[in-house]
């Protein structure tokens, strides 16, 4: 079926009718095989694929809160501008799931209820096959966050040197055994000057790896248990 490009925003969505002209666009590198000798069987492999949608479809509607339509339009629909509300609730979604990683209370899909990032990345993927033209910016900035990009650059924009890294693992082991270590003699150990080492301390990055290495096996075994058994 031929398509327009037209407006996919939440307020200007109408209602489908037989002269609608949402495309529902089969991805190009998908090989469609009939099993040998019987006719009229269904085609196994589209028929999947139409199984796979549909299940999307529901995640969006159920879990995303789009319409019945928005979730048609995010999954089918070969206009970038359709993928955009849905691909806004993934980041969001992600996110959550960065944050429950990052506060390392254990399974945070298991127990925290956070999609996974295979799931996230499978509806992306699914949204961006069968775009005719560049993804929208929450879609772009979605596979971006997927693949670390994000944090990738905002570290190559303030990235330490080694011997930043080296001094949070010297701090940490010795607060790990009750001892503190001035800011002249930590600077001589890893050769920088003392005022480059008053200024790493108070970086939430240094501090935070100066905590990872202050913390013994067992105390982050005990922090996981009590995050586990907290309740929700």
């Amino acid at each position: 079926m031929a398509g327009k490009n037209s407006d996919c925003s939440a307020n200007a969505l109408s209602p489908l009718s037989e002269a609608d002209d949402i495309e529902l666009t089969i991805v190009p590198h998908i090989a469609f095989k009939r099993r040998d000798g019987e006719e009229g069987v269904e085609d196994e492999t589209l028929e999947a694929q139409m199984r796979r949608w549909g299940g999307i479809e529901k995640i969006l509607t159920t879990k995303g809160g789009l319409s019945d339509e928005e979730a048609l339009r995010a999954v089918c629909s070969p206009h970038s501008e359709c993928k955009e509300k849905a691909a806004l609730w993934l980041r969001r979604e992600h996110e959550k799931l960065r944050s429950a990683e990052q506060a390392r209370t254990g399974a945070p899909v298991r127990l925290g209820g956070c999609m996974s990032r295979l799931e996230i990345a499978d509806i992306a993927m699914t949204m961006l096959e069968p775009c005719e033209s560049a993804p929208g910016d929450h879609l772009l900035s979605l596979l971006l966050e997927l693949l670390d990009v994000d944090r990738h650059r905002v570290a190559l924009a303030s990235k330490q040197p080694p011997e930043f890294d080296v001094a949070a693992q010297i701090e940490g082991q010795l607060r790990a055994k009750g001892r503190s270590i001035s800011s002249r003699k930590l600077a001589q150990a890893v050769e920088v000057n003392h005022v480059t080492i008053t200024r790493w301390r108070n970086d939430a990055k240094y501090q935070e790896m100066v905590e990872h290495w202050a913390e013994s096996p067992e105390e982050r075994r005990r922090r996981i248990a009590a995050a586990r058994n907290r309740p929700k």
